[in-house]
């Protein structure tokens, strides 16, 4: 798959046989556009993808996260708190 991204152009190797089935983010303010510009080339790519977002940039309070979803509608899920674990339930 290839990423075009701003003026790079980023690749990242997959085999035929290989299916990305969930992708998690942590979007920092460092980050947050390049992953959420990965996050939605890959919703293009493979629309089965669960895609899950956390971290810092992720907007906590309730009405703001709602807005951030309908604004990244690619995304399917945001985690709070302490990701490793919210991540490790979805997962489960």
């Amino acid at each position: 798959m290839t990423l075009n991204v701003g003026a790079g152009t980023y690749t990242r190797i997959t085999g035929t046989n290989v299916s990305l089935n969930v992708l998690g983010l942590s979007l920092y303010p460092w980050n947050a556009a390049y992953s959420l510009a990965v996050a939605a080339a890959l919703r293009a790519a493979n629309p089965n993808c669960l895609i899950v977002a956390g971290g810092p940039s992720i907007p906590r309070r309730p009405e703001k996260a709602r807005q951030f979803l309908e604004k990244h509608p690619f995304l399917d899920i945001l985690a709070f708190g302490e990701g490793e674990l919210t991540f490790r339930e979805i997962l489960l």
